[in-house]
């Protein structure tokens, strides 16, 4: 339905006019704002392209099918009093109302349907009661989108793109000052307790009991806690970041802190891993920025890795928990997230290259994995000397290969201090790692 006030908004309520398009166009993204059973205004949020639909067999092509996706403040949905709603497209525009539909708390996965603005405008019969045109564009200008404003008519300032720019700095404590709209979540083994997913959260510190997990700082925190009705499920989940701009010549460092949960006396450890990839989606964060296999810490401790990229474009990154079954929580916090152009300081470039290759286990009894923790890391060659100068291990890489590791094996050598020279697209690293 389309009402008219018949008094106008007064300036001090300092109201936003939402804008439209009726271009027949599919949104590639965007988000439903709804007020379900009449509750607290709710934003359910779509990455995927709506489709073309039709609603109980009727109007075919008329409506827009949207398939909803989890947030770090949880699933998208929409139920019973959300109807009527907008869905806004990745400009922000309303492009379509809610009409039906099978997505509730208990089917998270269940897509809904919205019948389509372009549809409504002047499809639905020559009576102009039926008909959004003669309200919306009374002139007939033939307008096929209006922007949003503010009270007065002042244009809004051009929707964000959502991608990161982390040569300004960027950071997340998650709390609710802070823009979570943009971040994913991954349960990729689907597990549940009664129909509500296991996997990544964002919940405040008092939630729990006895303070088990706490924020680092502020008072929420990103958290995974494990399947308490089905012990023989581990973690298999992904928290992921809003797409990152980045590109060749900035040095970039991510920072976090972590930590896992004790109970009745026992630490219980947890696994994550931090991937870095070309699409917010499991399947395209196969870059292993940093691996953690043992976290048994029960204060926060922080993990810093830094790391280059060869092609400017758009990337994300991943988090993901791995823990085995029956553990406990495994608590995130205060991501951050900085650029500095590699020429701007000579040594301070060198310094973050070298951080950003890894070896371990140091000491080893017999073989050691160099980990290049960068999304495109080209390495010429790597040459490993003995104590004296002897090259007791040499290879060189074709067309400066892409590595993510490589396995060095010393078991035949003798026990002592080796040399690691490691040659790459960004400079020349040499590492220390010790055989007893």
């Amino acid at each position: 339905m389309l009402v008219e006030l018949n008094q106008a908004i007064p300036q001090s309520y300092n109201p936003f006019y939402a804008g439209w398009s009726r271009a027949n166009t599919a949104a590639s993204s965007g988000v439903g704002i709804h007020h379900p059973a009449g509750s607290a205004k709710k934003i359910s949020t779509f990455n995927s392209t709506l489709s073309n639909s039709s609603f109980n067999g009727g109007g075919f092509n008329h409506f827009w099918a949207v398939q909803w996706i989890a947030t770090a403040n949880g699933h998208g949905v929409t139920e019973g009093g959300s109807s009527g709603s907008p869905i806004f497209n990745q400009n922000g525009l309303i492009v379509g109302q809610l009409t039906g539909g099978s997505s509730s708390c208990n089917s998270p996965n269940s897509s809904d349907v919205y019948g389509k603005m372009s549809s409504n405008w002047n499809a639905n019969g020559s009576n102009a009661a039926a008909q959004l045109a003669p309200w919306l564009d009374p002139s007939n200008t033939g307008a096929t989108t209006l922007a949003g404003s503010n009270c007065g008519g002042t244009p809004p300032p051009p929707p964000p793109t959502g991608c990161i720019n982390p040569t300004t700095t960027y950071t997340m404590g998650f709390e609710e000052n802070e823009d979570l709209s943009n971040w994913t979540v991954f349960n990729v083994n689907q597990d549940q307790i009664n129909g509500n997913a296991v996997t990544w959260g964002v919940i405040n510190q008092s939630a729990f009991q006895s303070g088990a997990m706490t924020a680092r700082t502020g008072q929420r925190l990103a958290y995974y806690f494990y399947n308490s009705q089905n012990t023989n499920i581990g973690g298999d989940d992904w928290l992921v970041t809003p797409c990152i701009d980045l590109e060749p010549g900035i040095v970039y460092t991510l920072s976090f802190w972590y930590r896992c949960a004790e109970a009745g006396g026992e630490i219980y450890d947890e696994k994550m891993k931090v991937n870095i990839g070309g699409a917010a989606n499991p399947n395209s964060l196969t870059f292993n920025l940093v691996d953690l296999p043992n976290i048994n810490n029960v204060t926060y401790q922080q993990s810093s890795s830094s790391f280059t990229v060869q092609t400017a474009g758009e990337y994300y990154i991943g988090f993901h928990c791995y823990s085995d079954p029956d553990k406990y929580i495994l608590g995130l916090d205060d991501i951050m997230l900085t650029g500095v152009p590699s020429t701007a300081n000579v040594d301070n470039a060198q310094d973050l290259l070298d951080q950003s290759i890894h070896l371990f286990p140091n000491p080893t009894n017999e073989k050691v994995t160099i980990q290049f923790n960068a999304p495109v890391f080209e390495v010429a060659s790597i040459t490993v000397r003995d104590f004296s100068g002897r090259i007791v291990n040499h290879h060189v890489f074709e067309n400066n290969h892409t590595l993510q590791e490589w396995l060095i094996d010393l078991s035949n050598e003798a026990n002592g201090l080796y040399y690691i020279q490691i040659s790459t697209n960004q400079g020349i690293v040499n590492k220390k790692v010790v055989k007893q």
